[in-house]
């Protein structure tokens, strides 16, 4: 409660237009309603006027009697202030209370010293915000001996209008107290009896929801999908309504929302039917009368869904309903047939020698006929028929026990039923185990015999195997010598090459030397020692260069037989700038004498820091005689393309780093084409014509650079370049 001192002359009401003075003369009548005489209204369309807004002018002179309302007052708007006047004429204190009529009220009571209080309650107001006596929504007050008060009442409501039979009223306080405290405060149940036997069904209801839950997951037969649906949403129905959700929670502030949970109303014939036709197949045995069901539930589902779309189920019961009895009369006829179809639906399956259709049917048609009867019994009390036959509280108390034996007697199928089912899966468990244990035996049997067929065929194609094994290793072996020979018929038309020149020399200054004796002897018969001498000394000068180109010619022929000879396999220091010299002057030369037509340009850039470098020289001629080879070979098939202005260069250079020796070989030449890199130094391949490579070259210089802890690499772009590049370790 909130209570203000207001200073004299600032918060006046004005004093004309006011409604009369209501005289309270007794504070025994239980409740007492005021005459529409004796309260004023004010329509608040927008909700946002204050106390003090209606108090003063031009507000306050704009309340009107309920007698004579302007047009849609009373239709159209959320929000309303109420006025009116008390006054005790009794001899002792008055003590009253001020009922709320309104989901949200916030009272204004304004004393004659300026005094104003301010409360608030309502149906939709949390518990702990309300004032007053909170259960009742009731404020109470008292009046001394011939005290006035002025009461402003700020009333809002989720639905518009007010009610038609709207009225306002004082009850006597003591007589509310000794309710409220006997229902509240002294040991009496805040529950009706109805309620708590409500809230006991919801219990009840739960159990088998997730029990049947719990057998459509293990058995996913429709049939209990659909009867959880059922059950749960019939939870909902007694749980989630207005009155429940008051007496449960003591508050209605959700009591709007929970409206909307009457779309469970529609869904429950519908599952209650699917439930039916799933468990007694009646799409199977009476197609027809399964459509007729099937369309009685939809057709239930879809009246009451437009009688929620006309006048939602919360909305006040004084507003002006869109709904009429007639049409609510013919909603419980359709209901009612539908009860009535499904009993009906429990009578055809009566006969039948099955003990789950018969527990279902005792269970489910007292229930059914009890809804048929009810619904009807209903519609006719709402056409003022039958209007004292029987009380709420006795359809409530019976509905229960007819859900209840529901409820028990099918979860009595179910667990019968499952227990069925987990005999006859436990058998079906039996037979699959039995019949795994024979197919394992067929299984073994035929593995055996498998086993046995493909040993037979292993050592059959292990001998055919071995035998392409041998000649495979054969025809490698020749190929690999094919490919030396190769190499060493281009080294040695090199090799002749070079032994030529010094052989030249020796034959050419033997020749001299012979004549030079001849010469010699002359001159000695003649007595002339002088030219002897000179003679002499020409022929010594002579010998001494046949000396030196024959030791020439003889470190050649000892360098062919060394290239001609199998690896040692021993790494011994090398000159290596010297080793690739030598080799690419024997390659060049080689190819000369092959084709007298070949030229190219040489360039050598070797590193003097590189010293000697323990290698196994003959293999690492071989590699770098190969890779010269094929640049040699490049360049010349590209000269043969006609290409204009194209000089056909082959470079080889050597260079140390800190911890490798790399050794490049460069042409300008076709390159290699990108699709083929990646299988250059797989045996066998070659990018060159049929019988002008095995394809052994490279693959045999890769391995023996492997073999050296180096790598080989390549860099190229077709048309364009090659290079190949050795890394050795220092």
């Amino acid at each position: 409660m909130l209570s203000l001192l207001i200073v004299p002359g600032e918060y006046v009401v004005a004093q004309n237009n006011l409604p009369p003075i209501y005289e309270i003369r007794t504070d025994t009548i239980p409740t007492a309603y005021l005459e529409s005489r004796y309260w004023q209204m004010l329509p608040d369309a927008k909700g946002k006027w204050t106390i003090n807004d209606v108090t003063r002018s031009p507000l306050s002179e704009n309340f009107y009697s309920r007698i004579a309302p302007p047009n849609n007052g009373d239709t159209i708007t959320h929000t309303y202030w109420f006025r009116y006047r008390l006054k005790s004429l009794m001899n002792s204190e008055a003590k009253i209370a001020i009922h709320a009529h309104f989901e949200e009220d916030s009272i204004f009571v304004i004393y004659p010293d300026g005094r104003r209080d301010q409360f608030l309650t309502g149906d939709f107001v949390a518990w702990h915000k309300k004032d007053g006596l909170k259960a009742n929504n009731q404020i109470p007050l008292v009046l001394e001996p011939a005290e006035e008060i002025m009461v402003y009442d700020r009333g809002k409501n989720h639905v518009a209008g007010i009610p038609e039979n709207f009225s306002v009223d004082v009850a006597s306080t003591e007589k509310i107290h000794q309710d409220y405290v006997r229902n509240t405060e002294n040991g009496g149940s805040f529950f009706s009896v109805p309620e708590m036997e409500n809230a006991f069904l919801v219990g009840v209801l739960l159990i088998p929801f997730f029990l049947n839950l719990f057998f459509f997951r293990i058995t996913k037969e429709k049939e209990y999908l659909y009867f959880s649906l059922f059950v749960i949403l019939l939870a909902i129905t007694r749980l989630l309504n207005p009155v429940a959700t008051y007496w449960y929670w003591r508050d209605r502030s959700l009591e709007p929302y929970v409206g909307y949970f009457n779309i469970c109303w529609i869904l429950i014939p519908f599952f209650l039917v699917q439930f039916i036709r799933n468990f007694f197949k009646t799409y199977h045995d009476y197609p027809r009368w399964d459509k007729l069901i099937l369309t009685l539930a939809i057709l239930a589902g879809l009246i009451l869904l437009t009688f929620e779309l006309m006048e939602p189920s919360w909305a006040l019961s004084g507003t002006k309903h869109l709904v009429t009895r007639q049409m609510i009369f013919i909603n419980d006829i359709v209901d009612a047939l539908g009860n009535l179809s499904i009993a009906l639906t429990f009578a055809k399956y009566r006969g039948r020698k099955n003990l789950f259709m018969n527990l279902v049917i005792i269970g489910g048609l007292p229930l059914m006929l009890f809804w048929a009867l009810e619904i009807s019994m209903e519609g006719f009390v709402r056409m003022g028929i039958m209007q004292n036959f029987i009380s709420q509280s006795q359809y409530f108390i019976l509905e229960i026990l007819c859900i209840i034996w529901f409820v028990l007697l099918f979860t009595l199928v179910l667990l019968k039923r499952f227990n069925r089912l987990r005999i006859e899966n436990a058998q079906q468990a039996l037979d699959k185990e039995r019949l795994a244990k024979e197919k394992e035996t067929e299984r073994a049997l035929l593995i055996e015999h498998q086993k046995t067929e493909l040993a037979k065929t292993v050592e059959e194609r292990t001998f055919e195997l071995k035998r392409s094994l041998e000649d495979l290793k054969s025809t490698q072996a020749q190929l690999i010598q094919s490919e030396k020979m190769a190499s060493l018929g281009e080294l040695t038309a090199g090799i002749a090459h070079e032994i030529q020149n010094p052989l030249n020399f020796v034959n050419n200054f033997s020749e001299l030397n012979k004549e030079l004796i001849t010469e010699m002897n002359h001159e000695i018969e003649s007595g002339n020692f002088e030219a002897v001498k000179n003679i002499g000394k020409d022929i010594e000068e002579n010998e001494e260069k046949i000396n030196v180109h024959g030791r020439r010619a003889d470190g050649i022929v000892k360098s062919m037989l060394q290239h001609s000879r199998a690896s040692s396999g021993k790494k011994e220091p090398t000159d290596i700038n010297a080793l690739c010299d030598e080799y690419f002057r024997l390659a060049y030369h080689g190819l000369r004498a092959k084709d007298k037509t070949f030229n190219a340009t040489m360039k050598t850039e070797y590193d003097p820091t590189i010293g000697k470098v323990n290698v196994m020289a003959q293999d690492i001629g071989r590699v770098i005689l190969n890779l010269i080879t094929n640049a040699f070979y490049s360049v010349t098939e590209k000269k043969r393309s006609g290409k204009e202005a194209y000089e056909p260069t082959v470079s080889i250079s050597t260079k140390k780093t800190d911890d490798k020796i790399e050794i490049k070989v460069t042409d300008n030449g076709n390159g290699i084409p990108q699709k083929v890199l990646d299988k250059i130094f797989q045996p066998f391949f070659t990018t060159k014509p049929t019988g002008q490579g095995t394809g052994l070259g490279l693959s045999l210089s890769y391995d023996i650079i492997k073999s050296h802890g180096g790598e080989l690499k390549v860099n190229t772009r077709e048309k364009e370049f090659a290079e190949f590049t050795i890394l050795l370790p220092p």
